[in-house]
């Protein structure tokens, strides 16, 4: 199910994998470490994980969480900008958020859905149906953030997450025409060495890599999705030439644009 986990998450996920993890307790868990900071959650509460952000416990049924969802990093980023990187930074900035009544009983609507999809896999749409489900629930995490605000645990709010933050918020508006680690950092007024030190040290990847991985996700999407040329992508995300996105292209994927759009292997 292009990598996205159900009702598991194994340590392999948790420490090695870049992964968004959600995980809801069946009953108030009591106190759960997350990077040596306690949280209480309850049953409306959402521990939401992103890269290095890890907590003390094993997550699975048995250890009384009713809902287990690991999704891959690239897979959250395929969402439509800027609401993929809003919700990683809204999860890095508040682990624990809670849900509402008719949040979270639509969260397990859905995430019951999701479920039952597993066995449909083999279908000719199955993946397709699963993926959808996923992001529907994303965005209804979304939507619980978004009533919360753009208020952050403090206690998260190192110096390293405040630059984190405004990378990412940067990065979603100017993907499409800036590729130069130096143009975030001078948007931050930080050496191009502290930023990317930052975003590693908080995220497992350089931020070039960030920038690298949304480009070529964009460019897949056009791929997948338009009818657009090489020639008038290579325009849309400002490419000195179309040869020049061919080969940036083959470099992050081992194929040129072409091969990807005709192989249907999406």
């Amino acid at each position: 199910m292009s990598n996205i986990s159900l009702n598991s998450i194994t340590s392999s996920q948790k420490e090695k994998d870049r992964r968004l993890i959600l995980a809801v307790p069946a009953e108030n868990c009591g106190p759960v470490g997350i990077n040596g900071l306690q949280y209480s959650l309850g049953e409306r509460d959402i521990l939401v994980l992103t890269p290095g952000i890890e907590p003390d416990r094993d997550l699975r049924p048995e250890k009384g969480w009713k809902l287990l969802l690991s999704v891959p990093i690239e897979t959250v980023m395929e969402l439509p900008s800027p609401f993929d990187t809003d919700l990683i930074s809204n999860a890095r900035q508040r682990p624990v958020v809670e849900a509402g009544d008719k949040d979270m009983d639509a969260l397990q609507e859905i995430y019951s859905v999701l479920l039952r999809s597993e066995d449909e896999q083999e279908s000719p749409f199955g993946e397709e149906v699963s993926k959808s489900l996923t992001f529907a629930l994303l965005y209804r995490l979304g939507n619980i953030y978004a009533r919360h605000g753009n208020g952050r645990d403090l206690r998260m709010a190192g110096s390293n997450e405040r630059i984190s933050d405004e990378f990412f918020a940067l990065l979603s508006r100017h993907y499409k025409v800036e590729r130069k680690i130096r143009f975030y950092a001078a948007k931050m007024s930080v050496t191009p060495k502290y930023l990317s030190r930052a975003i590693l040290q908080i995220t497992g990847k350089s931020a070039k890599q960030w920038m690298d991985e949304a480009v070529i996700l964009e460019i897949k999407n056009l791929l997948r999705t338009s009818d657009l040329t090489v020639l008038q992508i290579s325009e849309a995300l400002n490419f000195s030439t179309p040869s020049a996105l061919v080969q940036y292209f083959r470099l992050h994927t081992g194929q040129t644009p072409g091969h990807y759009r005709n192989s249907g292997q999406w």
